[in-house]
């Protein structure tokens, strides 16, 4: 879950500004968690000025293409790694598609990362990062699906 942290200044410390001409309670340093590990943090180097650094570049998520009807399943990823969503399209326009994604490298057995249900011609799309502590595997239960799984 994203946080954000500050240590108040002193009185040898400048002010951070929320916006120009408005003075906000005296801050040293914002830290602000993105819920990945990434951390950006702003220090005044001025009145009203701030430098801004982050302690990691997030890793784009890497596309794994998903299609079929039942039974098809797919290996997404065979080793650890972040699930980072899906974007997923039924078909046929004519029946409703299920596709569960599992922490799993090559069944489907284990937790549950994800379960999706779509209506005739429905798509649905989620951008997230979750542990896959095993790997991804995608089963398409029903339905005819096309789409994207995403990793890290």
């Amino acid at each position: 879950m994203p946080s954000i942290s500050t240590v108040r200044a002193g009185a040898d410390r400048p002010m951070i500004h929320a916006e120009p001409g408005v003075d906000t309670p005296p801050v040293h340093a914002v830290a602000i968690t993105d819920g990945q590990g990434n951390v950006l943090t702003a220090t005044p180097t001025g009145t009203g000025t701030a430098t801004l650094t982050t302690t990691a570049t997030p890793t784009p998520a890497i596309p794994v293409t998903l299609t079929g009807t039942p039974p098809a399943s797919q290996v997404i990823n065979a080793t650890p790694t972040t699930y980072r969503g899906f974007a997923l399209r039924e078909t046929t326009g004519t029946t409703g598609a299920v596709v569960v994604i599992w922490d799993n490298a090559t069944t489907t057995t284990g937790p549950v990362l994800d379960q999706v249900s779509l209506a005739p011609g429905e798509s649905a799309r989620e951008d997230y990062a979750r542990t896959a502590t095993a790997g991804i595997y995608a089963q398409i239960v029903s339905g005819t699906i096309a789409g994207t799984i995403f990793k890290a």
